[in-house]
């Protein structure tokens, strides 16, 4: 028999309505026990509602939703989601829709937003790069709201989700470099809370492997998605006496900081070390040298994650979207050539 919204009710000790009520975003009037003890429930049953019946009451608002779903970033002033974000306007503009930007969310209390989310009439919510402990995506399911994350990758799960496949990603950039001829390339690795730092250091690991190049944990630094730790942590490797011929950097803006680095100690690139980013973004091109880099096209992924989203506004919620999207290696003037 599959689980009611009366089992739940019956499990939290608290009525049908006050179960309704949190699910929908008008938990407000209950306290933060009552609230905490309904979702616990609700998780550990598996309840899903019949967001299908509940979602034909609504009316289209012709609105989605965006949040980057850390604190630490912003959603206008990070090249990576200023992209997607142009992407998904073209697709809402297309389509006689608007966007809503919705704060940053403080770590620990996500949960807490979905009334947020559920208050404002939104047709769809996209998260942007929730961390691994971030319970939203898995919140959401259990509402009426659409949703779809873009920066990260769940799969067997029912969750929508686009990403690009970092760990391809990753073997790329490796690739390149050791058929350049460089024996040591070293990592600045993104974030650990993110899947997509997690996966791009295992296709870092796997294709030193793969060479039968040394994998020297030391050279190795987990970084911020931004320039300011790329240029500390760059620093430190390019100080060593074995300093590496090559970094992989987790994104573009570590590489950039790791460029300023090099420049700073007297290094030149690529000539005394060579580098290579991720993402593909516009001060990529812009630097000096132009940074070697793997593209993931992020307008695109905006454009999908919106149209997807808009899709679900006439269609009550369809099939879960998956989208592993395959990585470019765009060859600039960072990388040089060893022996």
């Amino acid at each position: 028999m599959p689980i009611t919204i009366k089992d739940v009710a019956r499990v939290a000790a608290v009525s049908v309505g006050t179960v309704s009520n949190v699910l929908n975003g008008r938990e407000a009037q209950y306290n933060e026990e009552t609230y905490q003890r309904v979702m616990q429930v609700v998780r550990d049953l598996d309840y899903h509602p019949n967001r299908h019946a509940r979602s034909l009451a609504r009316r289209a608002s012709h609105v989605i939703g965006v949040s980057f779903a850390e604190q630490e970033r912003s959603l206008s002033g990070n090249p990576y989601v200023a992209d997607i974000l142009d992407g998904m306007m073209q697709s809402a503009s297309e389509n006689s829709y608007n966007i809503a930007l919705f704060t940053r969310l403080r770590s620990g209390e996500e949960s807490r937003y979905l009334a947020q989310f559920l208050d404002r009439s939104i047709d769809g919510l996209c998260l942007i790069a929730p961390s691994l402990t971030n319970p939203l995506p898995n919140d959401l399911l259990l509402t009426h709201l659409p949703s779809i994350v873009v920066g990260a990758d769940y799969p067997n799960t029912p969750i929508s989700w686009i990403d690009v496949d970092n760990e391809e990603g990753a073997r790329m950039a490796v690739e390149y470099l050791a058929e350049q001829g460089h024996a040591r390339i070293a990592h600045l690795a993104g974030e650990k809370a993110q899947r997509s730092a997690l996966l791009r250091y295992s296709g870092y690991c796997s294709t030193l492997a793969k060479y039968n190049l040394p994998n020297d944990p030391n050279f190795v630094y987990w970084c911020n998605y931004d320039k300011e730790t790329g240029y500390r942590y760059a620093k430190r490797l390019l100080k060593r006496e074995d300093r590496p011929t090559a970094i992989f950097a987790a994104d573009d803006l570590i590489a950039l900081g790791a460029m300023e680095a090099a420049r700073e100690l007297g290094l030149r690139v690529p000539e005394d070390v060579s580098l290579i980013g991720f993402d593909d973004i516009p001060k990529a091109q812009d630097s000096q040298p132009s940074l070697t880099t793997i593209q993931q096209p992020m307008r695109e992924i905006g454009v999908r994650a919106a149209e997807w989203l808009i899709s679900q506004a006439s269609v009550r919620r369809g099939e879960p979207l998956q989208l592993l999207i395959k990585p470019t290696l765009i060859v600039r003037g960072s990388v040089s050539r060893r022996g």
